[in-house]
């Protein structure tokens, strides 16, 4: 939302070191949808199936990524916000490391969501975070007149 309101903030005026996107971007990052069409060499997901996108688009090169640090990768993209394309879109083309694919009891909605979950969900446990520890939980955004 503050990119479309208050842009360009993380979405690229110039071509992306590593997607090569420029503004205007296709918005969506956290996005659940149907499988359209595969790859031949696409093995983990399959047409007519609903997945989940995990957003993150690293090098693999950089001494981030190459410790495994990928979320701090130094030309660090993401679909829907620093790529050609975005869950808000009719289609996309991602990459199929990108997909997960969801137990079919979730919703489409909990679907969308499960990437948002993940990063939290890790961030609790890398702090040990316990049921009866208490946390301050800061940053849950601004209101504008």
């Amino acid at each position: 939302m503050h990119e479309f309101t208050h842009g360009p903030i993380a979405t690229s005026v110039e071509p992306h070191a590593l997607t090569g996107a420029t503004n205007p971007q296709i918005f969506g990052h956290e996005f659940c949808a149907e499988v359209l069409e595969v790859g031949e060499r696409v093995t983990n997901v399959r047409t007519d199936r609903r997945v989940s996108a995990m957003p993150l688009l690293f090098c693999g090169t950089c001494p981030y990524c190459r410790l495994g640090q990928n979320h701090l990768c130094q030309r660090m993209g993401c679909t829907g916000l620093i790529h050609a394309w975005g869950g808000l879109a009719e289609a996309a083309i991602v990459s199929a490391s990108q997909l997960a694919v969801p137990p079919d009891e979730l919703d489409d909605m909990q679907c969308a969501m499960i990437e948002l979950i993940a990063v939290a969900s890790y961030r609790v446990d890398r702090a040990g975070v316990a049921p009866g520890t208490s946390v301050l939980v800061t940053g849950g955004g601004r209101s504008e007149s």
